[in-house]
């Protein structure tokens, strides 16, 4: 075996080693960022109002008060879904009010708890859609994505 054959057989493992390395290869960082996206959340799109809470299916709500868990609507009645839409509005204020910060942060997404004008309408919310009522921790965090 050569000189050359021999160091590339040892500096090909270094390579890689440094690669993976380079490129968050402990797995810290991936599995960090999956834990987070796990958290129970509500976020917010101009199209949509999501919830998620393992192990339970995404459930949206949509502009028109539309409600859907795992993308099958649920039918509503007009003042349920006027109380959804009057709840996606709200949302959607917020989420307007932090657009210029979503310029400043390259559209990172901004987290933000209810306030006071948010928490009574979750629990009118928890109390008429039953639907809801294993999402209530996601309630608790709100994800407004620049989106």
């Amino acid at each position: 075996m050569t000189v050359l054959s021999r160091f590339r057989f040892v500096l090909a493992p270094v390579v890689a080693a440094l690669a993976l390395s380079a490129c968050g290869g402990s797995g810290d960082h991936t599995a960090n960022s999956r834990a987070e996206r796990m958290k129970p959340a509500t976020s917010v799109t101009t199209l949509q109002v999501s919830m998620r809470q393992a192990p339970g299916a995404p459930v949206g709500i949509g502009p028109d008060g539309t409600l859907k868990i795992d993308d099958v609507e649920l039918p509503q009645p007009a003042d349920k879904r006027a109380e959804l839409q009057h709840y996606f509005g709200l949302l959607q204020m917020r989420r307007q009010a932090v657009l210029d910060q979503f310029q400043a942060n390259g559209g990172a997404t901004i987290t933000i708890a209810p306030d006071a004008q948010l928490k009574p309408l979750q629990a009118q919310l928890l109390a008429d859609f039953p639907e809801l009522r294993p999402y209530k921790d996601s309630m608790q965090t709100i994800r407004l994505e620049a989106r």
